[in-house]
């Protein structure tokens, strides 16, 4: 799998995690301290966050990220787990 694929995955990933926990992108933007439509367009992959605002995002949520592989650019998997046990991206 490529690292964008398993990026796009770990987006759908927070995404779901949000509904779960019934939180609004409106709630998330301000938590994250940015304009909702910045929020909305990292949320659907149209543009990406920085690394910070990404873990931060992840944190918020409960949802742990990392990258699965040596810490070399694109040579390994993202991953990313929630809490409580569930996907990986």
């Amino acid at each position: 799998m490529d690292w964008k694929h398993s990026y796009l995955s770990t987006l759908g990933i927070l995404q779901r995690r949000r509904k779960e926990l019934k939180l609004t992108q409106v709630t998330m933007a301000e938590r994250l301290g940015v304009h909702l439509r910045t929020f909305r367009r990292w949320e659907n992959g149209e543009d990406d966050p920085q690394a910070m605002d990404l873990f931060k995002w992840a944190g918020l949520l409960e949802v742990t990220i990392g990258v699965n592989g040596a810490n070399l650019p694109h040579s390994g998997d993202w991953i990313a787990q929630s809490k409580n046990g569930g996907e990986r991206a």
